[in-house]
């Protein structure tokens, strides 16, 4: 098999749009697990976002710990969490700090899971932030990823974001978005819905990083 280097351009792209205009070879989700099963990216942080290899950003003390509480605090739902683990997207693997997921994890041993199987997926968002409230969130409302919740760490909130949809524009096509938020602050409890039904609360203070 041969490859070829890619040179990035001097501006990384700010969008899923505007990744079109430059000279990147994408991948499919299909090549990116063969890569995977090959060796080629072993002991990579990559993730597949939108057919493009990303590097994953480093964690630090703060968000492994939010992930952790967060993990904690969502465990005795009737579904099960991931941490950490791939979800397959269309044109995307992504790796969400927190996943709930329908089902056993038995479900999934020759798989990840899909949009249909999820309940939301989390981000645990410092230095990330950008990268999950554009692109990422950009990803999940295209396939339809029913809830995305992104954990900001600097603002010490939680975003809640629901109904995915299409949004057409007069002359420029289609953009992905999230028809509602909520954003939920210290003092606040948050209800976990699933499948519009509340299966418990949160109280988010329980949950931030000292």
């Amino acid at each position: 098999m041969t490859t070829a280097r890619l040179d990035a351009p001097a501006t990384a792209p700010s969008s899923v749009a505007e990744m079109d205009y430059y000279p990147f070879w994408r991948l499919s989700v299909e090549q990116y697990h063969a890569m995977i099963e090959n060796g080629i990216l072993a002991n990579q942080p990559m993730e597949l976002l939108d057919g493009f290899l990303v590097q994953k950003m480093a964690k630090s003390p703060p968000h492994c710990l939010a992930t952790q509480l967060l993990l904690e605090a969502l465990l005795p739902v009737l579904w099960f969490v991931r941490s950490q683990d791939p979800i397959t997207l269309s044109e995307s693997e992504t790796e969400p700090d927190i996943t709930v997921v329908r089902g056993h994890p038995r479900d999934y041993a020759h798989r990840h899971p899909g949009p249909a199987n999820l309940g939301f997926v989390v981000e645990v968002s410092d230095s990330s932030i950008h990268r999950d409230r554009k692109l990422k969130q950009i990803l999940y409302s295209q396939n339809g990823v029913a809830q995305n919740w992104i954990f900001n760490l600097e603002n010490r909130t939680l975003e809640i974001f629901t109904q995915p949809a299409s949004v057409k524009h007069q002359g420029y096509g289609h953009s992905h978005v999230y028809g509602h938020s909520h954003v939920y602050g210290p003092d606040d409890r948050l209800s976990v819905v699933l499948e519009g039904v509340i299966i418990g609360e949160i109280p988010v203070r329980e949950i931030l990083p000292a």
